[in-house]
């Protein structure tokens, strides 16, 4: 059961980055910008403000964020996975 809950825990620790719709279909954002996560971040500053080099440079370095988190998680859980061979 183990390996089954490290990919459900990696998956869903991945997913929870990706929060722009529900965030943006409720709130747009909030009022002032206080419910704005990263990745409205990214599309406010691209395409609102069409500063379309910070809202990619934003968009890069959420991707390498949610890269080296799922590495990071990968290596902490397989520790705790004993697979047999």
């Amino acid at each position: 059961l183990r390996p089954v809950m490290v990919v459900c825990i990696v998956i869903r620790s991945i997913d929870a980055f990706r929060t722009f719709d529900i965030v943006w279909t409720i709130s747009g954002g909030g009022p002032a910008r206080a419910t704005e996560v990263f990745s409205i971040y990214a599309y406010v500053e691209s395409f609102q403000f069409l500063n379309l080099g910070r809202g990619s440079a934003a968009a890069v370095v959420g991707a390498i964020i949610i890269v080296l988190f799922a590495m990071v998680l990968y290596r902490i859980l397989n520790r705790f996975v004993e697979v047999s061979r």
